[in-house]
């Protein structure tokens, strides 16, 4: 008997819990989204980030994490269909796409990031019939990599400093 109402229990829960996961398709799906950086080159490599927030007011969390294209597609996201697991099918979140290089050049990084922006419906696999992931189309512009000193070459600084104020009231 206890395992007949477990199965019945989990024959009514297991279609809810599914249902209550909306998706999304994270990608460069229109041809100006892309990563650059200030010069204007493509950058490949990138790493590459979903964050959601359900209201655009609410701290964001990320969702997924992924690497930008090299070579003849540098810059661009292949496009692959996310469950956004807080948010039900059909609801509209606000989603932010961040990226930062791990290139760095005389200990510079490079990051940047779109504003929060509200998405479409999402989509809704198990709705009858099922309704297709939207894109991102909030991000509509290439996102632009600009340098950001990393700290410890704003701690170099400081010391190099310090120290020049320390040897010129020895004179």
């Amino acid at each position: 008997m206890k395992k007949l109402v477990i199965a019945a229990f989990a024959a009514v829960l297991l279609p809810t819990l599914v249902s209550a996961q909306g998706t999304v398709s994270f990608g460069s799906t229109l041809a100006n989204q892309y990563f650059q950086f200030e010069n204007l080159a493509k950058a490949g490599g990138a790493t590459a980030q979903l964050w959601w927030s359900p209201d655009g007011v609410a701290a964001y969390t990320l969702i997924n994490s992924t690497t930008t294209a090299t070579g003849a597609g540098a810059g661009y996201i292949a496009p692959a269909v996310l469950v956004v697991t807080p948010s039900a099918g059909g609801a509209t979140p606000f989603f932010s796409v961040r990226a930062d290089s791990a290139l760095y050049v005389m200990g510079l990084g490079n990051i940047g990031q779109t504003p929060g922006f509200q998405s479409a419906a999402l989509g809704n696999p198990a709705a009858q019939p099922p309704t297709p992931a939207p894109g991102l189309d909030g991000w509509n512009s290439p996102i632009t990599l600009v340098p950001i000193p990393e700290p410890s070459m704003i701690a170099l600084a400081g010391l190099g400093l310090a120290s020049l104020l320390i040897f010129r009231r020895r004179k």
